[in-house]
């Protein structure tokens, strides 16, 4: 693999990653208009404002990962047609994937553009009326015989598939994608397991969420919790222990990264280890059927269907036992590198 093509696969990751994030907001928002809805009546006024949560968060999100992804591409350049092409690959029910390519359409297209010697007034003109148009024009042909076969195909494959894992094996497919949550933290291949999530959401399946929810609280409570315990400050620095309270609390908050530090400081040993707990607690979620309408860290508790106790009870287990692990390899880690010196 080129050097080129290395650097150009990971701007498009970084860009793609900026979708995602952008798009969160939205997707928490449809999420908690759903979890309102099943503790609240659905007439009236309510109702109207479910309906406007799930438009918004739910059946839109598309539309403005594909403007993300476009802005982040190509600047102010990408914003309108980012929009325009997510709106009709929106209209076309290409969903997810829909959406992110569209937006790389679009970005590639208005990265183009700025790359035209340009000045002035042709310059504006040209950004703010003619490349517009042309996306609009080019871009429904495009997607309309070019793109929307393919991505839907894949679209209703992807959900077909959840469905019948679902169906025949929640079990199993929870403890993929805790395998897959507890691996890079935020990384690649947990995004793909959350994309999995988000898709699954947004077509009435809500096991998956629930499982992503739980899972990425598990590594900063461990991690927090692990340099908590050590109060004799002999396996954590200073920096650590200042950190250490923040991070487990950020585990409320369904925040895995802040555990990166201390869980890939030795990552031969403790990304397996992190691996094996997550798909632990998805796997028992699973088991006993717990489904959850919001993927909000601990809010997350409020909105499960049942046994919402025992769900605290494997978390808290599984967050003591991962840390006890970091506390024991950090110990013979850091006793190996002492008989080294």
């Amino acid at each position: 693999m080129s050097d080129g093509f290395k650097k150009g696969l990971n701007t498009a990751k970084m860009h793609l990653n900026a979708g995602f994030n952008g798009m969160l907001p939205l997707i928490i928002v449809g999420a908690i208009g759903m979890a309102l809805s099943s503790i609240l009546p659905k007439d009236g006024i309510f109702g109207d404002l479910f309906a406007f949560l799930n438009e918004i968060g739910l059946k839109r999100f598309d539309v403005f990962i594909a403007l993300i992804i476009g802005q982040s591409l190509s600047g102010k350049v990408g914003l309108a047609s980012g929009f325009i092409l997510g709106y009709y690959s929106n209209q076309l029910g290409l969903g997810i994937f829909g959406g992110i390519v569209v937006g790389f359409i679009a970005g590639y297209s208005g990265l183009a553009f700025n790359r035209m010697k340009l000045e002035g007034s042709t310059k504006a003109l040209l950004s703010l009326v003619v490349l517009p148009v042309i996306t609009a024009v080019v871009g429904f042909f495009l997607i309309k015989y070019g793109i929307s076969g393919p991505v839907k195909f894949i679209q209703d494959s992807l959900v077909n598939f959840l469905n019948n894992v679902s169906a025949t094996s929640s079990v199993l497919l929870a403890i993929i994608l805790g395998l897959m949550f507890g691996f890079d933290l935020g990384g690649p291949i947990n995004k793909t397991a959350g994309l999995f999530t988000m898709i699954s959401l947004t077509e009435g399946i809500r096991g998956p969420i629930t499982y992503a929810a739980v899972a990425y609280m598990l590594p900063s409570m461990a991690a927090g919790l692990a340099i908590m315990l050590d109060r004799k400050k002999v396996l954590f620095d200073e920096d650590e222990h200042v950190q250490g309270p923040s991070v487990f609390a950020l585990g409320f908050l369904s925040l895995s990264e802040p555990a990166l530090p201390m869980m890939f400081s030795d990552m031969k040993f403790m990304v397996p280890a992190n691996m094996i707990c997550s798909a632990l607690v998805c796997g028992l979620i699973a088991g006993f059927k717990i489904e959850s309408t919001l993927a909000l860290g601990f809010l997350n508790f409020a909105f499960m269907n049942k046994a919402i106790l025992g769900v605290i009870i494997y978390l808290g287990c599984l967050a003591l036992l991962t840390s006890l692990i970091l506390i024991r390899r950090k110990f013979l880690y850091n006793k190996e590198n002492c008989e080294e010196a």
